[in-house]
């Protein structure tokens, strides 16, 4: 028996059962493989072709790796791929600090990424460093790419204050807000996306919102104005924000006590001195 490399022939050794073994080099690129027997009529026909290729280039690394935070702490990584093709997939590596090698870090995808993107659910809030390879179709893995890091971050913003400071009537005595307005400044924890969501809700009220601006860092302002059909009691505060990265949070750590009075005084009762009966004499008038 023979067997054709291309065309190259090279003897096969019999082995029992009419089979046959041999070993035979194979060429960069791709190798047709054809098998013929013989007998004392001649060679026979060539066999159904078998294709091996040969790759044993090295795949050229992704580029433009990039790493981007996002809420419930996730980070995308996106990369391009290399030039010149033929990549079966990528492999994602990631490690608590920079890495030279792989065996320096978690590869986080179980098979073959197959998109230019992989979204890594981070085990909590820390700052993360990621490297990508490529792999061609031979099962060959380029070298790292360029190192990136960001930091996940799965906790929404906070309002470390909320504080409303009356313009018109007041009573710092007890803290009583009367009619007229409020100059409102909240504070937050961290910058946010956009200016934040605050409402105000007197007692037995509707909620009322109030457009806030930023005010430079953290800091937000705007104005609410308590008029005289806004109901006597205490307030409640809604606030809502997201931060860079998209958590939402809603919590208020302080706030000033929002107690709106806009029900003027009443007489419960009137009590006249001295007792009835009276007597009125014209020479000691009597006052009462």
């Amino acid at each position: 028996a023979m067997l054709y490399r291309n065309g190259t022939a090279l003897a096969l050794t019999p082995l029992a059962a009419g089979q046959f073994s041999g070993m035979i080099p194979l060429a960069e690129g791709t190798n047709e493989l054809r098998a013929t027997v013989a007998n004392r009529a001649g060679e026979g026909a060539f066999s159904a072709p078998a294709v091996v290729i040969l790759d044993t280039a090295v795949p050229a690394a992704p580029t433009h790796v990039a790493a981007t935070a996002q809420a419930e702490g996730k980070i995308k990584l996106d990369w391009r791929a290399p030039i010149g093709g033929g990549i079966q997939g990528y492999n994602v590596y990631r490690a608590m600090g920079s890495f030279a090698s792989t065996a320096g870090a978690q590869r986080l995808n179980g098979s073959l990424a197959t998109s230019l993107a992989y979204t890594d659910s981070t085990p909590g809030d820390s700052r993360y460093y990621y490297r990508v390879t490529a792999v061609n179709y031979a099962g060959t893995e380029s070298e790292l790419s360029e190192e990136v890091n960001a930091t996940s971050d799965r906790t929404g913003p906070r309002a470390l204050s909320v504080q409303f400071t009356p313009l018109g009537a007041y009573d710092p005595a007890s803290g009583r807000m009367g009619v007229g307005l409020l100059n409102v400044q909240v504070e937050v924890d961290e910058p946010l996306q956009l200016a934040p969501f605050l409402s105000v809700t007197p007692k037995d009220g509707y909620p009322a919102s109030i457009a806030l601006k930023w005010a430079g860092n953290t800091a937000y302002t705007g104005t609410w104005e308590i008029v005289q059909a806004t109901p006597s009691g205490t307030g409640t505060v809604v606030f809502s924000a997201r931060d860079g990265v998209g958590n939402r949070g809603s919590v208020v750590e302080s706030s000033t006590a929002l107690i709106i009075d806009t029900t003027g005084p009443k007489v419960v009762g009137l009590v006249a001195q001295p007792n009835e009966p009276i007597e009125n004499d014209a020479t000691n008038p009597v006052i009462v």
